[in-house]
């Protein structure tokens, strides 16, 4: 399906918000290489953050789940096409030979 809860685009759009709200609190100091320290300190706990809030909104129906999981599909409509009927073959002999079974021409 073109929206899927635990999309890689949704958990793009979570990093965006939760690296706002959490680069938000830290302050700016003047000196650069500081900034981009505290930056790259603070990636991890942002990208977790984002992943939990991706887990918690795919697994969940309660009204926040659902604006989150909503958030997550109006930033996949921007990004994510319905494939056609000759991309879903292509997918499938590619997941075939992949998977080492027999492909039928």
């Amino acid at each position: 399906p073109r929206f899927h809860p635990r999309c890689g685009t949704t958990f793009l759009a979570f990093v965006i918000v939760v690296s706002i709200l959490v680069y938000s609190f830290i302050p700016a100091p003047e000196v650069l290489w500081w900034r981009l320290l505290a930056r790259v300190l603070f990636l991890p706990v942002v990208a977790a953050l984002a992943f939990e809030l991706l887990y918690f909104s795919a697994r969940h129906n309660d009204p926040v789940s659902l604006v989150l999981r909503e958030l997550g599909f109006r930033f996949q409509a921007l990004t994510v096409a319905e494939p056609t009927p000759e991309m879903a073959e292509v997918a499938i002999r590619s997941t075939e030979a992949a998977l080492g079974e027999r492909v039928v021409a």
